[in-house]
């Protein structure tokens, strides 16, 4: 038998499985209850070109209510005919052409074992006990930069004035989750080149859609293509690559028809990343404070 998930999400309490299978259906479980679920075929025209004409009604959709507040996708599985058990993480791979942002976090982290260097993370508080800093050779001249003080923070002070804080060259350039709190991610792009050598490397990692959080310093979201405008030879960067990851569907709480029809069909991602390499001089100045044009006093725990 042949199967594959596209998607295997949980909504408020409610799971919804689709895929295709030229056999039986599985059967859905939350820990050893097998749930209740409704069930049909749907046509998948995308098979037939592989598998023949057969295939058009391989597709399935399946779904289940339960009274859980939340349910832990740890908790879940299908159970086919046959014995096998498939997960939530077992759910198809990105979708084609698209590169996954963990291969870049790993040639980041190759670079850095392969040549040890001064390396600045941005952002590197440890907040709830969580820390980047042993993705890293213990041995590296690391340096902590944050907005406030705390746990894993060597540097307090603002990206948007780098430069005023802390005294380069670093070899690399690290942040996750944090570029989307910055007023001018530009400006600190601008930063990063001054305190980095050329050949300098940066990953960077940020979402392309996230709930709004940490207001109201949440600013910015930014796709793959934001990237290579940002980290461009106008701030004296080139991009080596980008990535997704985290496939997501948008869907809005209340059907409303419109431009919305199917819109949980198109393309969602809840994180991407870039890796970039310093190639010259920015070419452009951007000299505002950041603070003048909005009250950067960060007060998140």
């Amino acid at each position: 038998m042949r199967y594959a998930i596209d998607t295997f999400a949980i909504v408020r309490g409610c799971i919804v499985v689709t895929g295709w299978t030229d056999g039986r259906l599985p059967s859905l479980y939350l820990g050893k209850t097998k749930l209740a679920t409704c069930a049909a075929r749907s046509p998948r025209s995308d098979l037939v070109t592989l598998f023949g004409e057969r295939a058009r009604s391989w597709g399935f959709r399946l779904a289940a209510a339960t009274e859980e507040p939340t349910v832990p996708d740890g908790n879940l599985s299908l159970r086919w005919p046959g014995g096998r058990v498939t997960g939530p993480r077992d759910a198809a791979a990105l979708p084609q052409g698209r590169r996954s942002m963990w291969e870049l976090l790993d040639q980041f982290r190759a670079r850095v074992a392969a040549a040890p260097g001064p390396l600045l993370e941005i952002g590197s508080r440890a907040r709830s006990g969580h820390s980047y800093r042993g993705l890293f050779p213990p041995t590296i001249d690391y340096r902590g930069l944050d907005v406030k003080e705390g746990p894993n923070v060597d540097v307090v002070g603002d990206a948007h004035h780098l430069s005023r804080h802390v005294e380069g060259p670093f070899d690399y350039v690290f942040s996750v989750s944090v570029f989307e709190h910055l007023l001018m991610p530009w400006k600190v792009a601008l930063e990063m080149n001054a305190v980095m050598p050329v050949g300098g490397l940066a990953y960077i990692q940020s979402h392309p859609m996230w709930p709004l959080h940490e207001e109201p310093w949440d600013f910015w979201r930014f796709s793959e293509n934001g990237w290579r405008g940002l980290f461009s030879s106008h701030t004296g960067f080139s991009v080596i690559g980008t990535g997704y990851d985290i496939q997501a569907m948008t869907v809005p709480v209340f059907a409303g028809g419109g431009s919305t029809v199917d819109i949980e069909h198109e393309q969602a991602f809840l994180a991407t990343a870039c890796l970039v390499e310093k190639t010259g001089p920015a070419r452009v100045a951007w000299d505002a404070e950041a603070g003048d044009a909005y009250d950067l006093a960060y007060s998140h725990a």
